[in-house]
């Protein structure tokens, strides 16, 4: 199965039910479905899941294996949500074009070990203790296994695995790569991808793919609709972003950080230089702010400015996409 377009779908905050997923999954034109939308799902938990935040900076939460156990349990796998309305919904738009075959991709996310966890819990007979780097890597193999033993038990019609994602947007690689990359290659073992985006020029982000990681997605942290967001630049962005992906063969991260006019504008010209610059023809990271809430209100939404951004990334999906049929205010 191909992987190119991506969706970042956010579990922890609120969860998504089949009818959210439906326009992401299907492509809806005058009430009917047509098409297909996204091709592969990305779930992950807030930033406030995993990090404690202060006036002087934030920090990872100390997690232990029952914590992690109730990522997956009661969020990722939550029953008719989530991973499981994902597989319902796309059960419905194979039904709706015929095409009973057609599976969605599923990316599920990894999390890094925090030193301090002297007692994590119990893998394979051993208590582990995070401040060794075997533990770290031993904790994160397990958690791959039971991410991958609760979807495979789930015995999904429409649905695959299709790799993880490392959820932390910066990587020192001096000091993690011995961690990391006995974890990409175990991915890769399995035949599954590894994925990362880093934010715009983070640390690691130009030796990532040197150090193991199959697709990684720039962002290029282009916020009109939000300009005050962390590490915001202006239009001009946009071209140094698109050189960077094409001289390192790398994926964009595209985003939309607020559902206003400014925001819609912005992911509008996103496309407008993927067309033109060319990294349409390569893959894509989408974070869309309340994700299926957001794409569902761009499917139903009566100004047509909004609704033609749906429409835009429809055909930007397709490789269709000209730049002609972008309306940009």
């Amino acid at each position: 199965m191909s992987v190119q377009d991506i969706m970042l779908t956010y579990i922890s905050a609120s969860a998504a039910t089949k009818e959210l997923f439906m326009p992401c999954v299907a492509y809806i034109k005058d009430g009917k479905i047509k098409g297909r939308m996204f091709d592969s799902f990305l779930f992950l938990p807030s930033p406030n899941y995993l990090y404690n935040y202060t006036k002087e900076g934030h920090s990872l939460k100390p997690m232990q294996k029952q914590n992690w156990l109730s990522y997956i349990h009661d969020l990722e796998f939550a029953p008719g949500l989530n991973v499981n309305a994902l597989d319902e919904a796309v059960g419905e738009t194979n039904k709706a074009l015929g095409e009973d075959g057609y599976k969605a991709g599923v990316f599920l996310s990894l999390f890094r070990p925090v030193e301090s966890v002297g007692e994590f819990g119990e893998v394979g007979g051993k208590n582990l203790n995070f401040s060794s780097p075997e533990d770290r890597i031993a904790g994160i193999k397990w958690f791959i296994d039971e991410q991958l033993s609760e979807f495979n038990k789930r015995n999904f019609k429409n649905i695959y695995p299709a790799g993880f994602y490392w959820f932390h947007e910066s990587i020192d690689f001096d000091r993690d790569s011995g961690m990391l990359r006995p974890i990409l290659d175990y991915i890769r073992s399995l035949g599954l991808k590894s994925i990362w985006a880093p934010y715009f020029k983070a640390r690691g982000y130009d030796k990532a793919k040197e150090n193991g990681f199959d697709l990684v997605a720039m962002q290029g942290n282009y916020f009109p609709g939000n300009p005050k967001f962390p590490n915001a630049g202006p239009l001009t962005r946009l071209d140094e972003l698109a050189e960077i992906v094409k001289s390192l063969g790398i994926g964009v991260t595209i985003e939309l950080s607020a559902d206003n006019e400014p925001g819609i504008t912005g992911v509008k010209q996103y496309l407008k230089y993927g067309v033109e610059r060319g990294y349409m023809d390569g893959y894509h990271v989408y974070y869309i702010n309340s994700t299926c809430k957001s794409i569902t209100g761009l499917c139903h939404s009566e100004d047509g400015y909004f609704r033609g951004l749906y429409d835009n990334f429809h055909d930007f999906f397709k490789k269709t996409l000209k730049v002609g049929d972008i309306v940009i205010k």
